[in-house]
């Protein structure tokens, strides 16, 4: 295998992922609302749980992606929140890109160009054309640092606000997300500094976008981040369900 492209798989390292789902929503989302009926939410923290996510999460297994890889997300996915990337990313071996897009959902080609991404990523493979070299700092005062050794043609922030909760799907704030040009600084930097928001929440993000000798546009990211970094509710693990794991 030479590389590999997930898409809208937010959701490696599932335990603290899915606790973090909890602590921002303070429910599980109606997207999976098929895992809670089964009760395999209730299930978290068990050891049975523990043992199915060995089997069954690509983090448990995290080195043996050394080849390329993209992983492609939506902004405003209904099934896994946009900071998801916060328990995975660093740990993942060898090279690696984000792609967040925004005003996207879980469908995340629909009336969006993460598709030209994947295929300019895919056309880099096969003509074994290097990929852009860029390296970001999320910084303790909330900005986004970003330096780019390859060319970029030009960089984005991107963010979105909500009022009312930490919540960030296209099903809750629609086509929401702004878009801000950053011009590039006197060191080759970029930064991008959110304004905090009044009230609510804040998510934000940098995007860089690419020329490549196939007529398409490379566009690659940093993670999401928030602000305020504060989450509404805790999550309290549940009491063992009485009958077997995975039985309703």
């Amino acid at each position: 295998m030479e590389a590999i492209v997930p898409v809208v798989i937010d959701l490696l390292n599932l335990e603290p992922s899915f606790m973090h789902h909890w602590n921002v929503y303070g429910f599980w989302a109606p997207a999976i609302q098929d895992y809670v009926d089964m009760k395999i939410t209730d299930w978290w923290a068990s050891e049975e749980m523990r043992s199915l996510i060995r089997l069954v999460d690509p983090f448990s297994m995290k080195e043996r992606f050394e080849m390329p890889k993209l992983l492609v997300n939506a902004a405003g996915d209904e099934f896994f929140l946009p900071t998801s990337s916060q328990f995975y990313f660093d740990e993942l071996p060898g090279e690696k890109y984000l792609r967040y897009v925004p005003n996207a959902n879980h469908n995340v080609s629909e009336g969006t160009d993460a598709l030209e991404t994947i295929l300019a990523f895919y056309a880099s493979i096969l003509n074994g054309v290097d990929r852009p070299k860029f390296s970001w700092e999320l910084k303790k005062d909330g900005s986004i640092r970003v330096l780019s050794e390859s060319k970029v043609k030009e960089v984005i922030m991107w963010s979105a606000t909500n009022q009312k909760a930490r919540d960030f799907r296209k099903d809750t704030i629609g086509n929401s997300w702004e878009s801000k040009v950053l011009q590039r600084n006197e060191d080759g930097t970029y930064l991008g500094i959110p304004t905090k928001p009044k009230k609510g929440w804040k998510a934000y993000f940098i995007e860089m976008t690419y020329e490549t000798p196939f007529g398409l546009n490379l566009k690659l990211t940093t993670p999401v981040r928030v602000i305020p970094d504060t989450l509404p509710f805790e999550y309290q693990t549940p009491k063992k369900p009485k009958k077997g794991f995975l039985s309703k």
